[in-house]
């Protein structure tokens, strides 16, 4: 039981850690993405700011050129980083290369969750701005649905290169997959009811579909991996402590240096 909870522990803390790069980072890519499209039509960007736990902003001089086009961009543009990611990751094995799995499951999902959401409660997002500039609610959910499939590739790969294999079951991914990724949706509606209260209910909203995905994910898993051979060729065998520890060690501290620059309206 102790090389057990060992064991459990070193995922649960690798696994916090590469999801907190992959998730900032994927905001960082993002916000880029509205940045160059501000830029690439003759625009100019004052700054782009970047938060762990709420809202990430790219702040223009005066009115994009092309407004549509520059609200677009952010998903557009780190949809397509990320399908380079996919290319890399498939023909290349690495514990380092896991915050890269990271950043694209966190692409795909969370813009994903961002369009869908937005487009339906109009929070001022890139999808209320979509629907503002004439492009139709269907179209928005359908883009937003096909960003999933993609997000599940990542996911399924994630779990056998962080340690885990089909026969360890749906037991031991609950408690890694809610104590690595959970912890960090939990530290999200914390922030969000202490320094964002009046869109609480949104970050609410957005925290609950991250779990009820984290729920699927750990339930549905073993027995996708169990009867794909590819996936199960993902697995190496666990990480090791000095990968957990080093992850865990940059990902908090990008999530400290953002808090210390974030200046949220």
């Amino acid at each position: 039981m102790q090389c057990s909870i060992s064991r459990y522990s070193k995922l649960s803390l690798g696994l916090f850690g590469t999801f907190a790069i992959g998730y900032n980072l994927s905001n960082a890519i993002h916000e880029l993405g509205h940045a160059l499209a501000m830029w690439l039509g003759g625009g100019r960007v004052k700054m782009v700011l970047l938060h762990p736990f709420s809202w990430s902003y790219t702040y223009y001089l005066g009115k994009p050129p092309f407004p549509a086009t520059t609200a677009a961009a952010g998903v557009l543009f780190s949809t397509l980083v990320s399908l380079c990611i996919l290319v890399v990751i498939r023909r290349r094995r690495s514990d380092w290369l896991l915050p890269l799995v990271a950043t694209g499951l966190c692409t795909f999902i969370v813009n994903a969750i961002y369009l869908g959401v937005d487009s339906f409660m109009r929070s001022g997002g890139d999808g209320t701005y979509l629907l503002r500039y004439g492009f139709p609610l269907p179209a928005i959910i359908g883009l937003a649905l096909l960003l999933l499939p993609f997000g599940a590739v990542f996911a399924l790969i994630l779990l056998p290169r962080l340690g885990l294999k089909a026969d360890d079951g749906i037991w031991p991914r609950l408690p890694i997959l809610f104590s690595g990724i959970g912890s960090y949706l939990l530290l999200m509606l914390a922030y969000n009811q202490l320094a964002n209260k009046p869109e609480i209910v949104l970050w609410t909203v957005y925290v609950a579909i991250g779990f009820l995905l984290i729920t699927i994910w750990a339930v549905s898993s073993p027995f996708v991996e169990a009867r794909w051979n590819w996936l199960r060729q993902q697995h190496d065998g666990d990480i090791s402590w000095v990968f957990a520890l080093s992850v865990l060690f940059a990902g908090v501290v990008i999530v400290a240096v953002e808090l210390l620059f974030s200046d949220h309206r």
